[in-house]
């Protein structure tokens, strides 16, 4: 678990978001894009999947590191006993889910229109480099 944090940690620095993702509006936003290495970060491979879920488990994301087809909703589910919520870190690539919208048992989908590279936190318990994190890889 150290190491995932390590390799997040080092994965902030360059990142470069643009805007990108869609909660389900009509408003698209461009791709996101990285300048950032992300060899030796595990993604599982959801690439065959139309809909993923991640869930926040009490200080972790799970699974933390994802690859998903353009098109694909991804169901975030409180899936602990805490609060949390799940922030982007380059504001605006996606619709944060606050805290009041994410009570333990909740699930509150998002979809990712846009092939690029999309990190985010929660905040009650991370940053974008420590604790909970993770990152949504959207390919063609």
């Amino acid at each position: 678990m150290r190491n995932r944090s390590l390799r997040a940690a080092l994965l902030v620095v360059g990142v470069v978001l643009a805007a990108g993702c869609s909660n389900g509006s009509d408003d698209k936003g461009a791709a996101a894009t990285t300048t950032v290495d992300l060899k030796g970060l595990e993604f599982e491979d959801m690439t065959s999947q139309k809909t993923v879920e991640v869930k926040a488990v009490d200080n972790n994301f799970e699974p933390q590191y994802e690859t998903v087809k353009k098109g694909t909703v991804v169901n975030f589910k409180n899936d602990g006993r805490n609060q949390h919520n799940v922030l982007s870190v380059d504001s605006g690539a996606f619709k944060d889910i606050e805290t009041d919208q994410f009570d333990p048992g909740t699930t509150v989908p998002v979809t990712f229109d846009k092939a690029g590279v999309y990190q985010y936190y929660c905040s009650l318990h991370g940053t974008p480099s420590k604790g909970m994190n993770g990152i949504i890889k959207v390919v063609d």
